[in-house]
Formats: C-alpha cells, structure tokens, sequence
C-alpha cells in the first residue's frame, strides 16, 4: 500500500486495539465486587485470606475499617512474602493480565482482536535483559522478589477457587517467577515518548511539518524547570493554569506551619477498577513503609517509611533513539508463535540488528518510516530498578535515597523526598544517554554512522542534576521539564 495512504491509519488502527486492553483490564474489576447483590461480601472475602502460609516467624496481615492491608513480620523476608500473598488475593485478575500484556501474550485471552498487540510486544523485546538481570541481581534483592513470587504461588495453591473474572478470561494455570516480576518492571518503564512518535511520525511528509515542529521545540524550550535556571516567560500564566498530569510538591520547614518538612503528591494514573495502585502497609524487624504498590511488583513506590517520604511523577525523558537501518545491514530473524484464544495460532517474525529490535516490522510501529527502523533504548540493557526501590523505601536520609537511585536506569521518574531533619529534594532518576537528546531535535528516524547520535555511555541518576534544600523552600514536579540541560533531557509536547 502506498505510504500516502496509510499515513492517517495509526489513529484509527489504535482505537480498537486500546479497547481490548481496557475491556482486558476492566474483567478484573468483577473481582473488586459481587457478581450479584448480596452474593458475597467484603468480610468474607477476607475471610477467605490463606492461613497456611510458609512465614519464617510469626506474622499476621490487619485489615482497617477500608480492606487496607497492613503486614507485621516477624521476620524481614515474610514482608515480600506476605505481600504477593496479598496481591494475589486482592488484584490475582488483574496480575495475571499484567503479566501477559509484558510477554506480550494478550491474545490467550482476548482471541484475534489482541494479535496486533502482542506481535508489536513481541517486538518491541521488553524481555531482552531480563535473563541477565535475573542472573546478576544482589543476593538481598532476589531474596526479595523470590519470597514476592513464593507468596503469589502459594496463594495460587492454597485457594483452589478463582474469581469469575479470571475463569472468564480463560486465564491457564502457571507459577510465577523472577523473570515474570522484572519484565513487568520492564513494561512499566516503556519509554512514554514512543506513543510521541507513532502520532508525529507518520505526518513528517505533510505541509506544515517543519513550522509544526519549530512551534512545538519552542513550547518545550519554554517550560518551567522544578529547579534550576528557568527564567520567567510570556506563557508562565497558561502553564499555570494547566491541571494535567501528575503532581507532587515537596515543602521546607520555613514554609509549612508544622515547622516540619512536608510532602504530598497525585500520581496520575487515571481511575479503573480495580485501580492500578494498591495500598500496603508492613513493619517488620529492620523496616517498615506505607504506600502505593503496583500488583505484580514488590515494592512501595511512593510512600513514607518513619524517616521519609517521597514522590513522583513521570519524567517523559528521553530514553530512546531510532535508527534509520542501512539496506545492508544484517539482521537476525526470529519467529514467535502467538497462543490464540477461541481461534487459530499464529507465527509472527521479528528482526533484530546489532542496535536494536526493528520496529518498524511491530503493526503499531509501521507507519514511522518507510525503511527499515531500529529502536535503542535503554531498557534493552541490563539495569537494577528492583535494588533502587528497595533501598530507596528503606532510606533513611535524603543522601541515601539519592544514593539509591544510582542502578535506576530504564524509565524516568522525578523523585521528590522529604526527611525527618527537615531536609527537601528532588532527584532524577534515570539514566541520560546524550544521544538520546540529540536525536530529538531530529525531524525522524536519525543516521546511525552521525557521532552525535552513536548511543554511549549513559550518566547516571548520581551524576545527573539534583536540588536539596532550595531557597525557594519548595520543591514542585507535575510531569515537567525537571531542569533545563543541553542537550535536552525531556522531549517535545
């Protein structure tokens, strides 16, 4: 087909394909509530928690007056444990999706209508790290996520019965793993500025692209930095006046009436059900946290502990460059066989070059370019965000919380924190790779053999920009430009 006449598809093509996932994720919402009225209730759903557990001391998990969970262990390891037991009573539905949607395996559920999905999943090589990952991780942190999975698989086998909306997704019977819980972590840090590229790319042959272009860089020249040198601007009022996005707002004790530091902060993720966050509580004999948990992955990721408390937004870095392939460059084919639900398997093929998936092969990639397009990101590449957050919810200064963000490399987070000494900040965590930056100013897939865009070393969250205790006495991130660096860290829009 023409190029001309494919180039308003990917609109369109997206409507159906978001659908089956909202539909998907929306079954697990039947498991938040009775299939009819009265048919069961919230106590007994608790009472329905597995009492067989494999805990190393003694421990028990409390429920308050709203089914917030909040964990007491005796022994360190039983918190992870007692959370996947958690989890998978709670959001077991819900979990399960997750988990296929990363492998990209939606079609055992959704049938024929999800094939395009996990064919672009398939590609996209969300996995691509995580057997290295598995195999490297510190011995503290897979003792972590072992017991998670542990938890989640004895909830499985002590609770024979499965909630309606899982016998209705056709949901098959298999353990969890480690490589199950870091490529969920791999989904949640996909690069949000791919989304960017599937609408702006395929309009880069229309009148009016270049004019287009220069007005959006210098809308994003123009935004307000948490920190750093932003000087005022004509449009400070209208971004102002914006009320999209995440929030969270970190206050000095010169400014709050406590005379304590103080934070607070919206992740806005949009409100299903269930909801994609999930409240857990725990204390234990070396720590204890509060906070917002993701279901599938074993870690408060904003929340409070008794010395500190932090939150974030999403930080839209850049993380990833494409690259416009040679026509002799040598690529490794890989066929994937997709399990369909109430139809006929299919066998999908996705290449690979030395600098990435080819994504441009993915259905909801294929409008990018009309050549061959390789993606480098960093999430192709080994990292340790599981250490990061462990440390991080365990922190108890505002240096250690920094520090723990040093293994922190695919996805991109501003974190805000406020201590118990009164101490405010702002760190960002992620890993900058400075061709990422460059790439950006370019009106598409960029030139592989260009030294500007060569992918190399990255610099860390340590050595990246970060703001303690400003004069200011605040600190605020809600999705924006966090400072203001050459080349830039954030993108366009």
């Amino acid at each position: 087909m023409p190029r001309d006449a494919r180039r308003r598809l990917p609109p369109i093509a997206w409507l159906p394909l978001v659908s089956q996932v909202i539909i998907l994720m929306s079954l697990a919402g039947c498991l938040t509530g009775p299939p009819r009225p009265g048919s069961i209730t919230g106590s007994a759903r608790l009472d329905a928690f597995p009492t067989r557990l494999r805990t190393a001391a003694p421990a028990e998990v409390c429920w308050d007056t709203h089914s917030i969970p909040f964990i007491l262990a005796g022994d360190d390891l039983d918190v992870p444990y007692l959370m996947g037991v958690t989890h998978a009573h709670l959001r077991l539905t819900q979990m399960e999706i997750t988990r296929r949607l990363s492998q990209g395996r939606l079609s055992e559920m959704a049938g024929p209508p999800a094939n395009r999905i996990d064919h672009t999943i398939r590609a996209l090589a969300l996995d691509r790290a995580v057997p290295e990952m598995v195999s490297t991780l510190p011995d503290e942190t897979r003792r972590w996520i072992q017991r998670y999975v542990d938890g989640i698989n004895d909830h499985r086998d002590l609770v024979a019965a499965r909630p309606a909306d899982y016998r209705l997704a056709g949901i098959g019977e298999e353990p969890w793993t480690i490589a199950d819980v870091l490529t969920i972590g791999r989904l949640a840090c996909m690069d949000i500025n791919w989304g960017k590229w599937v609408s702006l790319l395929p309009l880069r042959d229309e009148p009016g692209w270049d004019d287009y272009m220069e007005r959006l860089h210098a809308f994003s020249a123009a935004a307000r930095p948490s920190f750093g040198s932003g000087e005022p601007t004509p449009l400070d009022p209208l971004l102002d006046a914006g009320r999209t996005g995440s929030n969270c707002v970190a206050v000095a004790p010169s400014r709050s009436a406590t005379g304590s530091a103080l934070l607070a902060g919206d992740p806005h993720l949009g409100l299903p059900q269930p909801n994609l966050w999930c409240i857990i509580g725990y204390r234990s004999p070396s720590h204890a946290a509060v906070g917002l948990t993701f279901p599938g992955l074993p870690f408060v990721l904003v929340g409070r502990n008794p010395h500190l408390a932090w939150g974030g937004t999403n930080m839209h870095a850049l993380a990833s460059v494409l690259y416009a392939l040679p026509a002799e460059e040598p690529l490794v084919e890989r066929s994937h066989r997709i399990r369909t639900r109430l139809f006929f398997d299919r066998t999908v093929t996705v290449r690979e070059s030395a600098l990435g998936p080819v994504i441009s092969d993915a259905p909801l990639f294929r409008e990018i370019a009309d050549r061959p397009v390789a993606l480098k990101w960093r999430g192709h590449e080994p990292s340790d965000e599981s250490t990061a957050f462990l440390k991080a919810s365990h922190a108890k200064t505002g240096e250690a919380f920094r520090a723990a963000f040093e293994t922190f490399a695919a996805g991109s987070q501003n974190m805000l924190y406020a201590d118990d000494q009164g101490n405010i900040g702002q760190v960002l965590a992620f890993e900058f790779h400075p061709a990422a930056g460059y790439a950006a100013a370019a009106p598409g897939p960029v030139d592989p053999e260009d030294p500007r865009m060569q992918w190399g070393p990255g610099i860390d969250s340590t050595r990246l920009p970060s703001a303690v205790n400003p004069a200011a006495g605040f600190l605020v991130s809600a999705n924006n430009t966090p400072v203001l660096t050459d080349p830039p860290l954030v993108g366009q829009g």
